[in-house]
C-alpha cells in the first residue's frame, strides 16, 4: 500500500487501530490532531521515559509509524483534498461527522471516508455515546462472558474497539479497491455494535433454527462440546479442544481412556457436553500428573489441538513469536520495551514501523 495517504481525524481507539493497520502495510498515515493534542495521548496506563516524562502506552502502540500534525478544520481540507482515505469518528454526533465527511468528499470526490461510532450513523442509538464496555454489551457479547449463574464479566482490554477498527481496515481497502477503478469514492459507516455482532458463529442460529437463547457457561463450551475447555496441569493450566470423532479419539488415547471409546454415544459431542462431570471424572486426574509442556505435547500427538495457557510473561518469550519476529523494540522507550508488531507477515519481508509522534512533529514537511 505504499504510495497510499491516509489522514486520521478520528478520535477512537477504533479509528486510531483502522491507521495504524494502514501504518503497518506501508501507507503514509498522517494524524491530524486538535491543539491539544489526540485524546489518546492522555490514555493510561502511563510508560516513564527519561525526562521527558509519561508516555501512554495506548499511543505509543497505536500511533506506531504515523506522522503528527496539528489541524484545524482547513488544514484538515487541505489534506483531504490530496488523500486517498481520511478516518472520522462520530463522538455521540453523527449529525457533524456526517457534514464533516461530505465536505472533504466535495473537496476530492475520490477520497473514501471512513467513520468509526459505536453504533453508526443512522438508528435510534446513532446520538448515543459509547465506552468499550458498552460495546461489548450491546454486541451481545457481556451476557455470553462468565459463569452461569453469576453475573455477565467482560473481557480484558479494548478488544471491541479494535475489532471495530479491524472492521474499518477491511471495509476501507475494499472501498479504496473500489475508487481506484471508480474515481469515485465511499462514505463507509461502521459502528461498535454490528462489528461485535458480526462475531457471533451459531449464537445467531441457535435462536433463530432451534428457539434457544445461548447463556453463559464459563470456561466450557455451551451446549455444543466437550472436551472445549481448561484442565488444570502441575504447573499451571491448559486448554484442550476435543470437538470432531478423531480428536475425541486421540484425547482418549493421550490420556489413557481408551475404555470411553467403547462407548458409542460420547461420539456426539453434545452428549458429551450434558455428561461433562462423568467425564472429567476420568480426563482430569491425567492432567494433574503432568506439566502444560508435557500434557499439550502428548495431546498434539495425537491429533487433539491443545495449548498452555501463557501469563503474558511467557507470551513475551514465546519461541513461536520470536521465530516469527513478532515483537519489535520501539525507539525511544527503552531497552526493556517491546511492542507487537503487525499481525501479520508479508512474505519474507520484515515491517518496521516508527515510533509515535510527538504532537506537530511533521507540521511544516507534512503542510508544505
Amino acid at each position: 500500500m505504499r504510495n497510499l495517504t491516509v489522514v486520521d481525524a478520528s478520535t477512537s481507539a477504533a479509528g486510531a487501530y483502522c491507521t495504524r493497520m494502514f501504518a503497518a502495510f506501508g501507507a503514509d498515515v498522517v494524524v491530524a490532531e486538535a491543539p491539544g493534542g489526540h485524546p489518546l495521548r492522555q490514555a493510561p496506563p502511563w510508560i516513564t521515559v527519561g525526562a521527558d516524562g509519561p508516555v501512554s502506552a495506548a499511543w505509543a502502540y497505536l500511533a506506531a509509524g504515523k506522522r503528527s500534525v496539528v489541524a484545524d478544520e482547513a488544514a484538515l481540507d487541505r489534506l483531504a483534498a490530496t488523500a486517498d482515505l481520511v478516518v472520522l469518528s462520530a463522538d455521540g454526533d453523527p449529525d457533524t461527522a456526517t457534514a464533516r465527511a461530505a465536505r472533504l468528499r466535495r473537496l476530492n470526490p475520490a477520497l473514501v471516508v471512513t467513520v468509526t461510532s459505536g453504533f453508526g450513523l443512522t438508528g435510534p442509538y446513532r446520538a448515543w455515546r459509547s465506552t468499550p464496555l458498552v460495546d461489548w454489551a450491546m454486541g451481545g457479547y457481556l451476557l455470553l462472558t462468565g459463569e452461569r449463574h453469576r453475573e455477565p464479566i467482560a473481557g480484558a482490554g479494548p478488544w471491541s474497539s479494535y475489532v471495530g477498527g479491524a472492521t474499518a481496515t477491511l471495509a476501507s481497502q475494499a472501498a479504496l479497491f473500489r475508487a481506484r477503478h471508480r474515481g469515485e469514492g465511499d462514505l463507509l459507516d461502521v459502528s461498535a455494535m454490528e462489528s461485535a455482532a458480526a462475531g457471533h458463529q451459531w449464537s445467531i442460529t441457535l435462536y433463530t433454527h432451534q428457539g434457544v437463547r445461548k447463556t453463559r457457561w464459563g470456561n466450557h463450551h455451551g451446549e455444543a462440546h466437550h472436551p472445549l475447555c481448561l484442565y488444570r496441569c502441575s504447573d499451571g493450566w491448559v486448554v484442550v479442544g476435543a470437538v470432531s470423532r478423531h480428536q475425541w479419539e486421540g484425547m482418549c488415547i493421550a490420556t489413557d481412556n481408551v475404555e470411553l471409546l467403547v462407548d458409542e454415544t460420547l461420539y456426539t459431542p453434545a452428549q458429551r457436553f450434558d455428561r461433562m462431570d462423568e467425564l472429567d471424572v476420568h480426563l482430569a486426574p491425567w492432567f494433574t500428573t503432568r506439566t502444560r509442556a508435557e500434557a499439550v505435547q502428548l495431546l498434539q500427538d495425537n491429533r487433539c489441538p491443545a495449548g498452555q495457557v501463557l501469563a503474558f510473561d511467557e507470551v513475551l518469550r514465546s519461541p513461536q513469536l520470536e521465530a516469527r519476529a513478532y515483537w519489535t523494540v520501539p525507539d525511544g522507550l527503552g531497552d526493556g520495551a517491546r511492542m507487537p508488531g503487525p499481525p501479520f507477515a508479508v512474505g519474507d519481508r520484515v515491517v518496521t514501523m516508527g515510533p509515535a509522534p510527538t504532537l506537530g512533529q511533521h507540521q511544516q514537511e507534512v503542510l508544505a
